[in-house]
């Protein structure tokens, strides 16, 4: 019958009752045990405590094997840590922070199955810091130390993380082949969890401890060899081409441990580790690395194989080097007065002395006499083609093979040899660079000022610039260069004044070779953030190495990705004049996109002449080329305020007020200044100031001393692109001192934004990608309208103002990637 809901079955509940049939059984076994025969009796009670003593003596067995094992663990731990400081010194205190006293590796329990144990040899343990000295292995920049390691600490790293592979060896035959008491250590609750961290802890042990036996072999030649010094002058070299084979093959290895690292960290918890808090720390820090360091490996046998050839290991390698004059715009940055030959050879760095760059194009022979530029430059003006003005193009590659040719043209075997010990042989070139002068300031504020006692000057990174124009530019510091340089300084004719210069780029150049491998670090640094930046330029000819460059952006290539809008305003300052400086530039772009995926410009650029009364080494009026790059479908549609070269009037330039008019322009009427005559506003000058005076001898009429007349402004003459993939408006633009220039032009491009199917899937609605000549500041504003019936398009618009310090990318986004789908 069932009983009613409610209630209880009986006076106590079914718990009580379990455990009340408990107590009356193990009662009734006593009392049952206490009327057997005495013999009986003790025979049973040992048989009954030895049943319930057994998973007792079983755990506590398990538990001793588990500290045994986590005692070994340790000792194996220690080592690694060891042999992490032998290699990388601690900077704060110049030992490891987790040091401790190794613990006694136990003995194996009895009855446990694994190989043979030998305990670490006695091996003498060096002081945790080596000492640096001038060769360029010491450092003390950080207010600690980033030494290489010397011959006794390698033998130390390479004893400890031997000790460490055995021990954790040891551990892994332990682990996969367990005593009965520790299988049975992995039954209990509170020490399965520990087995299974330890277990793969003990694996990615070995993975580092072996990692770091493979690259500690690998590496320790060149280690050895780098505490002569990185930049020593010796024909022993740093690196030989088994060596550098060696070390690759290490560093793919290491790819396929640390992903198996990876793995099992995954599986490990973290609370479950049998370590101190410092060493828990450790691995903590080891965990958190392995994704960047996997990804560096990944890419380390491309970024090798380049490091390897950039140092001619395999052969040797020359490049030329370009210095460029900011204060005098060109294509590229600046105006390449100068250059220097760098030869690498087994991982050497030998570098040259500056020449001026007329040492090649004038002196002793003519090397660029009779040459003209590259019909697609026909707008160049001056003849006598030379190397000092290759630099023609902002697509840096399509400029350094121009430089290359002319190099070839000019070069005659051996002439560099003379008064220099570094040449480059033949016209074998390798690759060219172009540095602007940021990366040798940069680099004195690690040297330190360098004293230059000749001229009682001390240059710093702050000075640099302004004392090296002094010396180049102002008349009465030329004469001292003059009076101080031997004839032979660059050659026996013309003045010597780049010899200021030339001398503190040798002691730069010592002043480097000293410097400590930490130092050497930071200034390694500082010219990959330059070489991002485009303060350092570089074009090397084999293709992969280019290839790897640009996949890094360490290439200066003018971007032609399909698909987007781009815009890059590149100038070519042809005043024969380091006025630059003086010329204050602001750019407007209105862009409106429509509902066809097509974009319209009206394009704004204005150039105002502030040399006013300031000295500037040649001309005040400032005469550019000025060329805007768009996508290669842009149609132009109007334009004006270029130089079209044809003269509409003639008036005397304020210096020589009064003057009368040439002979040349006598047919010219006078220019009407008081009102102005430009009423497009495309030029505008205050009374009196709108003769824009001689010209340098050019190939289209300038003398160098006959006042020129004003010419008439228009649309752009050349519209003729020399980069692939680039349209480009190109013209003259000429503004006397005092005067305003301005540049309008409008143009459309289709095809750059939704709905057109030539936007990329996955890419913006639409993106502009605007590029920033190199050594040009100028302000710029930038604003988007989106098209409103483009439903796939955020209809918000892009408003940008601010001085173009580097590239810049605008998007509209899709409406999709604003929801989040």
């Amino acid at each position: 019958m069932r009983e009613p809901t409610g209630r209880s079955r009986g006076p106590f509940s079914s718990r009580s009752r379990r455990a009340f049939g408990r107590r009356i059984g193990l009662g009734y076994v006593l009392h049952h045990i206490s009327r057997m025969h005495p013999l009986r009796k003790a025979l049973t009670l040992i048989i009954l405590l030895g049943v319930l003593a057994l998973p007792a003596l079983g755990a506590a067995s398990a538990y001793q094997d588990y500290e045994q094992l986590k005692s070994l663990g340790q000792d194996a731990i220690h080592h690694l840590l060891n042999a992490k400081d032998a290699v990388l010194p601690s900077k704060a205190s110049g030992g490891s922070s987790c040091s401790t006293t190794p613990t006694a590796s136990p003995s194996p329990s009895a009855g446990t199955t694994a190989g043979p144990k030998a305990g670490p040899p006695a091996h003498p343990t060096p002081a945790p810091t080596p000492t640096g000295g001038g060769s360029g292995s010491g450092d003390s920049t950080s207010g600690g130390v980033t030494s290489l390691p010397d011959a006794a600490h390698l033998a130390t790293a390479q004893h400890e993380l031997e000790a460490a592979q055995q021990e954790f060896r040891q551990l892994a035959v332990l682990l996969d082949q367990p005593n009965p008491t520790l299988a049975f250590a992995g039954s209990v609750p509170s020490l399965g969890s520990k087995v299974t961290t330890v277990r793969q802890l003990v694996y990615v042990g070995d993975d580092v401890s072996t990692m770091g036996l493979n690259l500690l072999a690998a590496a320790t030649p060149l280690i050895t060899r780098l505490h002569a010094g990185a930049l020593a002058t010796t024909s022993q070299p740093l690196i030989t081409t088994s060596e550098a084979a060696q070390l690759r093959a290490a560093m793919l290895g290491s790819v396929s441990l640390i992903a198996d690292m990876e793995s099992r960290i995954s599986q490990i918890d973290a609370s479950q580790l049998p370590v101190n808090a410092c060493q828990q720390a450790e691995y903590t820090h080891l965990a958190a690395y392995l994704p960047a360091l996997s990804g560096l490996l990944s890419q380390a046998p491309q970024l090798f194989d380049a490091a390897v050839w950039f140092a001619g290991v395999d052969q040797p390698r020359q490049f030329l080097i370009q210095t460029m004059d900011t204060t005098e715009l060109r294509p590229t940055g600046g105006f390449t007065g100068q250059y220097a030959a760098v030869v690498t050879n087994g991982g050497r760095v030998q570098v040259s002395s500056l020449h001026d760059v007329d040492r090649l194009d004038y002196h002793e022979w003519c090397g660029s006499c009779g040459h003209t530029a590259p019909t697609i430059y026909d707008w160049w003006p001056f003849p006598n083609f030379g190397l000092r003005d290759s630099n023609l193009s902002p697509d840096f590659p399509t400029t350094a093979r121009l430089v290359m040719g002319q190099w070839q043209t000019e070069n005659i075997p051996g002439y560099l040899a003379q008064n220099d010990a570094i040449h480059l042989a033949g016209s074998g070139l390798d690759g060219v660079i172009a540095i602007t002068p940021a990366p040798p300031a940069q680099i004195l504020n690690i040297t330190g000022s360098i004293a230059v006692p000749q001229f009682g000057e001390t240059v710093t990174g702050a000075n640099l610039i302004t004392i090296i124009h002094h010396y180049q530019n102002d008349p009465d510091a030329i004469a001292r260069e003059n009076a101080i340089c031997p004839a032979t300084s660059d050659g026996p004719l013309g003045t010597r004044r780049k010899c200021f210069t030339q001398l503190l780029e040798k002691l730069i150049i010592a002043r480097v070779r000293s410097l400590s491998l930490g130092q050497l670090e930071s200034i390694g640094k500082l010219l990959l953030q330059d070489m991002q930046s485009k303060e350092i330029q570089i074009y090397v000819t084999n293709p992969q190495i280019e290839a790897e460059l640009n996949t890094y952006n360490y290439a200066s290539h003018l971007d032609t990705q399909p698909g987007q809008d781009a815009l890059m305003v590149d100038q070519a300052n042809v005043s024969v004049s380091k006025n630059t400086p003086y010329i204050a530039m602001t750019m407007n772009d209105n862009i409106t996109l429509d509902a066809h995926g097509g974009a319209t410009h009206q394009f704004t650029m204005t150039f105002v002449n502030n040399v006013g009364n300031h000295y500037v080494d040649g001309f005040t009026t400032f005469r550019d080329y000025v060329r805007i790059y768009v996508p290669a479908q842009a149609q132009l549609r109007d334009a004006n305020g270029f130089d079209t070269g044809n003269p509409v009037c003639w008036v005397a330039p304020p210096w020589h007020a009064g003057e009368g008019e040439p002979a040349r322009f006598a047919a010219l009427p006078a220019c009407n200044t008081g009102s102005g005559f430009f009423p497009d506003g495309s030029l505008s000058c205050p009374p009196g100031a709108w003769g824009p005076g001689p010209r340098s001898f050019d190939s289209f009429g300038g003398d160098g001393h006959t006042d020129m007349p004003v010419e008439d402004t228009g649309s752009p003459p050349n519209l003729t692109s020399d980069v692939a993939g680039r349209a480009m408006f190109g013209g003259f633009v000429v503004v006397p001192n005092s005067c305003t220039s301005r540049l309008t032009l409008t143009w459309y491009v289709p095809n750059v934004a939704l709905p057109s199917r030539a936007v990329p899937n996955g890419a913006p609605a639409y993106t502009l990608d605007l590029e920033r000549q190199l050594s040009t500041y100028i302000n710029v504003t930038i604003k988007v309208t989106p098209a409103a019936s483009v439903t796939d398009m955020v209809n918000l618009p892009v408003n940008y103002h601010a001085t173009l310090t580097g590239n810049q990318v605008f998007i509209i986004p899709r409406v999709s990637a604003r929801l989040g789908r």
